[in-house]
């Protein structure tokens, strides 16, 4: 009976692993493509000032 606590005990903390890194993972690859998403909308918008100037 002890031997089946563990595995569940490992199976549970497998799982917790699991939700830690991808929500770390989810996180850092959202925060570069809302980087990339401002960096490119400053840029459009520069290009439509330059262009409003003309």
């Amino acid at each position: 009976m002890i031997l089946l606590h563990w595995f569940w005990w490992v199976v549970a903390m497998a799982c917790v692993v699991w939700y830690v890194v991808m929500t770390f993972y989810v996180g850092v690859r959202g925060a570069i493509d809302i980087r990339t998403m401002l960096r490119n909308l400053s840029a459009q918008k520069e290009a439509e000032d330059a262009a409003a100037r003309r």
